[in-house]
Formats: structure tokens, C-alpha cells, sequence
């Protein structure tokens, strides 16, 4: 129900999302089907690759065992996954409402639509919602499937995820387009569109898009790698321009919560990554819309390094960097140390770099004869003078 009014959708919407993903689990616990079912379509889209794609609600195969079109076959194999998704997560799959009926597509082979009903946590009355398989065996593949991840974010979900064999990205957009091609249908044009502009087939690439913004926003709020990427909406207040911290409590230190302000730069980001938002909560998510991986990350943060002619640079480099810019600036350390969580202020005196220029700066102040001691401090009464008045 939180998600249903986070997002403004229905709550069936968003059951039956939950749903799909438990249905998707049991086909990829199935022994047999695993081994020879690959996910495709608009389903495929939103759960294995965008989070913020929109919502479909058929599920989509290609078969590569022509066997298992076979109509006493998927009712017996869907009782075993009926039977499963109910002792995983206590949905009821009522095994006398599985149908499935075999026919003549319109290129002259056989497919399967299915009928999968199911009794959710709503528990509605009358007839119960059904999800829709369409499973086919003549769509030649022309790379292997790969196994992905699907967005499921709920608290029920498997240590360790829910993964299901599926197309790669390469082949489901191909597949998208010769769907366009057949059947001129406005969501084809959209998928086609939707992937063109979110192209991640080169490695790392999806990582690309948000790397600038995890940057800039680590550059002006200091936060630790491990921060940064579990941070989450609820941890932003846009109305007092900060951000909370969590406590992080370990055997070795305990890290209390902090609150940090926002300049103008940090709220421009999050403002605009606000726009689109994944269901996980993060701030900063994948393709799956689930939280980046730390190793990730790095691999794609020191490509960009790389790219760029940038040596020995690490992603911790940039917390230095932000203790440093404010110490130049003339920020006090005990205020630089609240800023990045550190308990003892030596801790932040490693962090502030000073080149030799910014060290002859501050010893050419001295030089400055038009400026005493005593005007230094008839400077600081008047200022204070000016905020009483004020």
C-alpha cells in the first residue's frame, strides 16, 4: 500500500507487480523450464533491465524445447511452481484455475497462452485476477539468454534476489523492432524509443548517465562511497535543504547520523533526479532499479579516470576533495570533521590537502601592510555591531 501511494497506482497494479515477480521466481525454480525458457517483452523490460519502465502485465517466453507446448505438460509444471510460490511467499495459485490453450499463431506455428490465477494479499472477492503467459518456439534467438536480476522491491524478497534467464538487451530490442514492423502499435514505438535513448549494451554504459551526479553530489556534501550509494528519498528534506545520514554501528566504530546542508548545486541535482524516481527508494539506481553495486562503481568510476587522463584517482578521493575546497575556502576544521562524520579532528587534518600555492597565500596575507591587527578587529566588532542591529 506505501507504494501505491508513493507512486499514485492502484493497489491491484501494484499486487499483481508483486505478483509477477513471485510467478517468475517459481518458472526459474522449475528445473526444466529454466534450462530452456527465456524472458521477453515488456515485462522483461521492467523487471530485468528499467525499473522505471512502464507497466506490463503479460509474461512473455521463448521456448527452446518445442516439448513443452504441451498442454498436460505446463498444467503439471505450473501446479509444481503453484505449490512453491505459495510455501515462498503465501500466495495461493489455485491449481484447478492454470489454463492453458495451444493454437496456430498467425505465422503458422504453435504457441501457448496461459491463465495463471491467483489469490494476492488483497484478497479480493469474485473472480480472481489472472496473469497472461504467451509462450512461443519460432522466434529464432540469435544470442545466448543471460540471467538477470528482476526489480522486486519488497521486504519478502529471496536473500540474494530473484534471477530468470531472459533476452539480452541486444535481442530484445531487436525483437522490439521487428514487433514495430509487424504491427505498427503505439507501446512498440514507445519500447523502441524507450531502448534507443537507454542504450546500456556497451559494458558499464548504464552507469554513465548517473556517474556526473553521483560526482557533483559527492564533491559538495562529502559523503562516503557506501553513503552515497544507499542513499534513499526519505533521507532527503528539500524543504530545510539537508540530508540526514544513517547511523552506521560496527564492532570497530560507531557512526552517529548526521545532517548535512544542501547547497544550491546539491539540491539542483536531486532536484532533477526526483523527476524519475525507482520504487526501491535510491536515489541512485540501475537499470533494475535497484541499489549500484560498490563494485561497479569503481570499475566504471576509474574508466571514466581513465578516459579523461586522470591518474590514481580513487572514487575516496573525492571526500578529500571536498574537506580540502572547504579548508582553503576558510572553513574551520571542526566544522569540516561534523561535515564528514569523523570523531577525532586529526582524522581531518589527512583529508585537507594544500598545494603550494594555497600555502603562499596564506603566509603573503601577512604582507598585506594596509591591513593591522587592530583594523582586523575593529573590522570583526563593526560586522558584529551590523547583525545586532540587523
Amino acid at each position: 500500500m506505501d507504494f501505491s501511494r508513493e507512486f499514485g497506482l492502484t493497489a491491484n497494479v501494484i499486487e499483481k507487480d508483486y505478483m509477477l515477480g513471485w510467478l517468475l521466481a517459481g518458472i526459474s525454480s522449475h528445473s526444466e523450464l529454466s534450462a530452456s525458457w527465456a524472458f521477453k517483452g515488456g515485462t522483461c523490460l521492467k523487471k530485468c533491465y528499467f525499473e522505471t519502465y512502464r507497466f506490463s502485465e503479460d509474461l512473455d517466453f521463448t521456448l527452446t524445447d518445442a516439448e513443452h507446448q504441451d498442454e498436460v505438460f505446463l498444467v503439471s509444471a505450473f501446479k509444481e511452481i503453484a505449490g512453491w510460490v505459495y510455501d515462498a511467499s503465501g500466495i495461493e495459485v489455485p491449481r484447478e484455475l492454470i489454463r492453458f490453450d495451444v493454437y496456430k499463431n498467425p505465422r503458422g506455428k504453435i504457441s501457448v497462452q496461459g491463465r495463471i490465477a491467483y489469490r494476492g494479499p488483497l484478497q479480493p472477492g469474485g473472480d480472481l485476477p489472472r496473469i497472461k503467459l504467451d509462450l512461443t518456439d519460432d522466434e529464432v534467438l540469435v544470442l545466448d539468454p543471460v540471467s538477470r536480476e528482476i526489480f522486486h522491491p519488497y521486504s519478502d524478497t529471496p536473500e540474494g534476489g530473484i534471477h530468470v534467464p531472459c533476452y539480452c538487451f541486444e535481442e530484445v530490442f531487436a525483437e522490439k523492432i521487428r514487433a514495430l514492423g509487424e504491427r505498427l502499435r503505439p507501446r512498440d514505438l514507445y519500447d523502441v524509443v524507450h531502448l534507443y535513448r537507454h542504450d546500456s549494451t556497451r559494458q558499464g554504459r548504464e552507469l554513465f548517465g548517473t556517474l556526473p551526479d553521483i560526482i557533483f553530489l559527492d564533491l559538495h556534501t562529502g559523503l562516503s562511497q557506501e553513503e552515497i550509494l544507499n542513499l534513499k528519498w526519505s533521507q532527503i528534506d528539500f524543504t530545510s535543504k539537508t540530508l540526514r545520514t544513517i547511523r552506521k554501528k560496527t564492532k570497530k566504530k560507531d557512526r552517529p547520523a548526521r545532517i548535512i546542508p544542501l547547497n544550491a548545486a546539491a539540491v539542483e541535482i536531486l532536484t532533477r533526479r526526483a523527476k524519475v524516481q525507482s520504487l526501491s527508494g535510491y536515489v541512485f539506481f540501475n537499470t533494475a532499479g535497484n541499489k549500484i553495486d560498490a563494485g561497479k562503481l569503481k570499475k566504471t568510476f576509474k574508466k571514466a579516470c581513465e578516459d579523461s587522463g586522470i591518474a590514481s584517482f580513487r572514487f575516496h578521493d573525492l571526500r578529500h576533495t571536498f574537506a580540502t575546497r572547504l579548508d582553503q575556502r576558510g572553513v574551520d576544521l571542526y566544522k569540516i570533521a561534523k561535515l564528514l562524520g569523523h570523531e577525532d579532528i586529526s582524522t581531518t587534518q589527512r583529508y585537507a590537502h594544500h598545494c603550494s600555492e594555497s600555502l603562499r597565500y596564506g603566509v603573503e596575507i601577512l604582507d598585506n601592510k594596509a591591513t593591522s591587527v587592530l583594523e582586523e578587529k575593529s573590522a570583526t566588532l563593526r560586522e558584529k555591531r551590523k547583525r545586532k542591529k540587523g
